[in-house]
Parts: C-alpha cells; sequence; structure tokens
C-alpha cells in the first residue's frame, strides 16, 4: 500500500513517492512541516507546534511498529487520520484553525496590558513634552521613563494604531481616551501625520508671517522666531511651532508638490492665505513694478540711481521739506530694504534674456507701459535736457543758462518746469554740452550732430515763443512784467545758436569725447549764474 506522504520541495511544488508506513509522531511532524511551508510559519514556531502535539499523544508503538496504544482524543484524530488519503490537508486545516486561536488569544490578553500600561502613559509624557500628539514613528519612550512605558515603541505603536487600528478596533472608550490626553490645549490625537503637519503648522505659520510682516512671500530660509518675547498677545503660535523652518516647507510646496498633490482642500487653504506659488513672479511684480510706480509718484520720473534702496519713507518731490518731515511718506511693508536700483540696472542689462522669451516679451511690455527707461542717454536728453531748455529759454527769454542752475520743486509747482528735472543740476549739464557738443560720451559723430540740431530748434522755437508773449502782454496790458534780456545774455545766446550751427565741425571731430570729472571740477564765477 503507498501511503499520502508529501514533501516540499525548495519551489513549492507538492510530489508523491511511495513511503513505508508512518508512524502517528512522523505523520504530525510531517503535516506541521506542510503548514509551515505553505503558510509561512517559522521553524522555530513549527517545532514548538510539533512538540506540543507529541507531548499530548503519548503514543508508543507495538512490536510490528504500527499499533498505538491509549492516547489523548487530539493524538488519536491525528493518528486516524495520518492514515487517510486527505491526511496532510486535514491536518494543515487543522492546525492552521489552532494557530489563529491561540494567537488572537495572546494579542487579547497582551493589548489589554499594552494600551493601559503602555501606550496611553507614553502618549500622555509625549504630550507634555512636546504639546501635541503627532507623534514620528521612530520614536521611542527613553529608556530611564518611569514604569511599564520605558523603552516603548511609541512610534510604531501609534503608526500601527493608525494604518490598522491596534488596541482601538471598534472601541469607544479607548478612542476618547487618545483625544482626553491634550484637551485641555485643544489638541486631539494626530490619526494622519501629514494632515496634521499642513493644517496644525504649516497653515498657522504662514497666517503669522503675513501678520506680523505684512507680506506673503516666505523667504527660502525663513523659520519661525522661537523666543516667546518676540510674538505678540495677538499674533501668537503655540510652543511646537516655534523654531518651525517655514520656508523650507514653502519651497518643497512650491516645487515638489508636497502637501497639496490630489488634496484640493488643501490647495483651497493655502489659496485662503494668498499663498504665493512663483516666487520668481512676485518679485518682479510686487517688488520691482509696484517698487517703480512708488518711485515714480514721488520723484516724477523712473531714472532710478543705481544705489536706491527703499527706507521706511521716501522722500516725495512733490512737496516742501518741512511738511514731508511732519508728514513723509510711509512705505509699504514688502518694499522696505529692498534693492530698487540694483534691480533696474540689471533689467536694463539683461532685458530678461536669462527668461523664457514669451514671458520675457511680457515683462517687457509691461514695463513699457509705465515708462521704464531701458536708455539712460537717450532717455536724459529727450525727456530732461530738452524740455527744461525749452521751459528755461520761453521763461527767460534768453539762452545764457547759468552753470549753478538746479531745479527744485518749487520751480516744478510755481513755473511749470517739468518734473524729470527736479534735483538736476541742469546748469552743469547744459554748459558742458555747449563746450563739448557731445551730450554722451558713448554717442557717434552722427548722433552728437542730431543733438545739436534738435537742441538748436527747441533754443529758436523758445525764443520766438517768448517774443510772441512779451509782445501779447504789451498789447493786452496784462500786469505781468516781461522778461528783461541783458545784452551780456543775448550775445552769449548768440554764440551759443552759432557753435550749435557748425554741423560741419562736428562731423569731422575725430576725439569729441571731453573729460566730465575735469569740467564738473572747475569752478564757474559767472555773474550770470542763477538758483531756481
Amino acid at each position: 500500500m503507498i501511503d499520502l506522504h508529501r514533501c516540499i520541495d525548495g519551489g513549492g511544488v507538492i510530489h508523491r513517492r511511495p513511503t513505508p508506513p508512518p508512524t502517528p509522531r512522523r505523520t504530525l511532524a510531517r503535516a506541521l512541516a506542510v503548514v509551515r511551508a505553505v503558510y509561512g510559519m517559522s521553524r522555530a514556531h513549527a517545532a514548538r507546534r510539533a512538540a506540543s502535539a507529541a507531548r499530548h499523544a503519548s503514543v508508543s508503538f507495538a512490536s510490528s511498529g504500527h499499533g498505538a496504544h491509549r492516547s489523548s482524543e487530539r493524538a488519536r484524530r491525528y493518528a486516524a487520520r495520518a492514515r487517510a488519503d486527505d491526511a496532510p490537508e486535514a491536518l494543515v486545516r487543522e492546525a492552521r484553525e489552532d494557530v489563529r486561536a491561540q494567537r488572537a488569544s495572546a494579542r487579547s490578553a497582551a493589548r489589554d496590558v499594552t494600551f493601559e500600561d503602555e501606550v496611553l502613559p507614553a502618549l500622555a509624557a509625549f504630550y507634555a513634552e512636546r504639546g501635541h500628539l503627532n507623534v514620528p514613528r521612530a520614536y521611542v519612550v527613553p529608556s530611564d521613563a518611569k514604569g511599564a512605558m520605558a523603552g516603548t515603541k511609541l512610534g510604531l505603536r501609534v503608526d500601527r494604531m493608525r494604518q490598522r487600528g491596534d488596541f482601538v478596533r471598534g472601541d469607544a472608550t479607548r478612542l476618547a481616551a487618545l483625544d482626553a490626553i491634550g484637551a485641555a490645549t485643544g489638541e486631539t490625537f494626530a490619526w494622519d501625520s501629514e494632515d496634521w503637519v499642513f493644517y496644525k503648522q504649516v497653515i498657522p505659520s504662514l497666517r503669522y508671517y503675513i501678520k506680523a510682516h505684512d507680506k506673503n512671500n516666505i523667504p527660502a530660509g525663513y523659520e519661525t522666531p522661537k523666543e516667546e518675547e518676540a510674538y505678540s498677545a495677538a499674533n501668537k503660535l503655540k510652543p511646537y511651532n516655534r523654531g518651525y523652518a517655514l520656508g523650507q516647507r514653502v519651497n518643497d510646496i512650491r516645487a515638489k508638490g508636497t502637501f497639496i498633490d490630489g488634496r484640493p482642500d488643501r490647495f483651497d487653504a493655502l489659496h485662503g492665505v494668498e499663498f504665493v506659488w512663483d516666487d520668481e513672479e512676485f518679485y518682479f511684480r510686487q517688488k520691482v513694478v509696484t517698487g517703480l510706480l512708488v518711485f515714480r509718484r514721488s520723484r516724477g520720473h523712473l531714472h532710478v540711481p543705481a544705489d536706491f534702496v527703499f527706507g521706511e519713507t521716501i522722500q516725495d518731490a512733490w512737496r516742501p521739506s518741512k511738511v514731508q518731515e511732519r508728514f513723509p511718506l510711509i512705505v509699504m511693508p514688502h518694499l522696505r530694504g529692498f534693492e530698487l536700483g540694483a534691480a533696474v540696472a540689471q533689467i536694463r542689462h539683461l532685458r530678461f534674456r536669462d527668461r523664457d522669451p514669451q514671458l520675457a516679451k511680457a515683462r517687457i511690455k509691461h514695463l513699457d507701459k509705465i515708462g521704464f527707461i531701458w536708455d539712460l542717454r537717450a532717455w536724459h536728453f529727450e525727456k530732461v535736457f530738452l524740455p527744461t531748455l525749452r521751459w528755461f529759454v520761453t521763461k527767460h527769454g534768453h539762452a545764457a543758462v547759468g552753470k549753478s542752475l538746479t531745479i527744485y520743486h518749487s520751480a516744478v509747482a510755481k513755473d511749470g518746469a517739468p518734473t524729470e528735472a527736479i534735483g538736476r543740476d541742469f546748469g552743469k549739464m547744459f554748459t558742458r554740452f555747449i563746450e563739448t557738443l557731445d551730450f554722451s560720451s558713448g554717442w557717434s559723430v552722427a548722433d552728437r550732430a542730431r543733438a545739436c540740431e534738435r537742441t538748436l530748434h527747441v533754443i529758436t522755437s523758445s525764443l520766438r515763443r517768448a517774443q510772441n508773449r512779451a509782445t501779447h502782454r504789451h498789447s493786452g496790458g496784462d500786469g505781468d512784467a516781461s522778461p528783461v534780456v541783458t545784452e551780456k545774455q543775448k550775445k552769449r545766446t548768440d554764440a551759443i545758436i552759432e557753435r550749435l550751427s557748425d554741423f560741419d565741425a562736428i562731423r569731422d571731430a575725430e576725439q569729441p569725447i571731453a573729460d566730465d570729472r575735469n569740467r564738473d571740477d572747475d569752478e564757474d564765477n559767472d555773474d550770470d549764474d542763477e538758483l531756481i
């Protein structure tokens, strides 16, 4: 007779082969081997299970080797089924049921002890130390802690509670006990660690920064203050959010989509606090463009000095200094400390060539709308030099501009001087141009010739306008006196016109560039110098 003795090879395939009649002890051991191989039971566990079954069997063999004496009910059952065709399968099923029952009983007993004596006390100690219940997965209770919780792998047990419901599945009392730990400060058990970080740390820290700094673009290296004294009564953070690396979290959200991938609710929460998604776009629109508009409002033009930096206030060229002292123009918080001059110089030099072509085109168009100055030399000549010269000649009736002439805001308010000329040393500018016939050292001979031609046209047309105004005043009996032009001023005006008319001399000049710095240092004691 061939018995159904089965063995498992390395690949898990069951083979049939003839064997001698097995003993009950051997059949039990091999059945347990089947359980171990098929269901992943460890070798030590299978050995313990086989030894336990052997102890209960108490089987002895007769001289024939096949008889069994009186034994327990379990041994008789095993022995009877061992000689049946389905012996291994039956043993597998019964052994599996026995193992499950024993494991469930052991887990139930251990669960009661672990949750009440270890988990709850460890959670309470963690909350007392950190102020919240979001336990990291790797957290272990220190070995010097009191009671049974010492050395407990609290992070691992909390993670299993979150994932599998260990200790608390179907137990409302234990669920309530978890939330009761932090009830005094409004903290609840963190069932979703990522949710807790986002809604309990990121969002509150963003609100704090916006309220404290009045801007919503968080620097990459920003951390919330660690000292309690740094917080006001109306704008506080909980202790576990002090020293929080908010800048790094914000950068992760922008670059990696951390927290928001597949979570529209979190995206809406960020939108609610006006989260800045594109730091570079924010820099352009909220700092560069806004800064240019503020500068133009205060100075009347967009010629920003290279070293200009926003302070807490900004000088207003439209108002007298005494008024500004009492009522200064306050600069927006997000512009304070912003180096607008350096930013403008970089834009003018690069013209967004390091950006996407479409983006560069859109930004150049945006700056053109507000009057951004791309060519400083051309702007000085077209927007400052010619309009100021036209205003001066029309007002005074001559072109003998004194070297010390400076335009102040009073001339703009009372006499109609160009706003772009405020604070300019127009006298030095005009004198240098007439002497060198060169407005900018980088201009070609043809550019210089065109500049002289345009300057000559402005002077002659303004002289005619001034003469017509004087004639109108005399004929109309206007009380305002006409400007008195001395003989010396007339001669100097004629000399300037004659010099500007000599285009051949300008075109033939090989080295028209003069040393501007030497001329600026040369002091002119001309009697016609005037200050407006």
